[in-house]
């Protein structure tokens, strides 16, 4: 199946995501083109000059990120990316996810998954989130513990 994105042209913001048959993106050589899926898409919804529809790749292979409604289409990069969640967080080129300018802290023992049923409450992992507030007062500081993430 094939995945496209509805996004508003003024802004680039994605109102809707769809799910398109392979055969109706497929051409004659058996190669999939995403202006069939945009031609089929017009032909059922009808064409608007406010928006545009634009692929998407669930597994994220092209356009960096599967396009979630809310999200933002840019169009300088052709590539879906999240709306920006923190004023102090910058957008990473390679990957066009946002990220904090500290590296969130490791949470507990390397890694390892075993069930919390099985954990002392000493032994559970940490549980971080971000604080913008405790950045901006002191840009060394945000990855904050929850107490009791239950």
């Amino acid at each position: 199946m094939a995945h496209f994105a509805k996004v508003r042209n003024s802004d680039g913001v994605v109102v809707e995501t769809v799910v398109v048959a392979n055969e109706a993106i497929v051409d004659g050589s058996g190669n999939e083109q995403e202006s069939l899926g945009v031609a089929f898409l017009e032909n059922m919804y009808g064409e608007d000059s406010d928006y545009s529809w634009k692929q998407t790749s669930y597994n994220g292979t092209f356009r960096k990120n599967f396009a979630s409604v809310g999200d933002v289409y840019d169009t300088l990069n052709n590539w879906f990316r999240g709306v920006q969640p923190y004023a102090s967080w910058t957008l990473n080129s390679s990957t066009a996810q946002w990220q904090a300018l500290i590296t969130r802290p490791n949470t507990w023992n390397g890694g390892q998954t075993v069930s919390n049923d099985d954990l002392s409450d000493e032994d559970k992992p940490d549980v971080y989130f971000w604080d913008e507030s405790a950045y901006q007062a002191d840009n060394t500081k945000g990855w904050t513990i929850i107490d009791d993430p239950e």
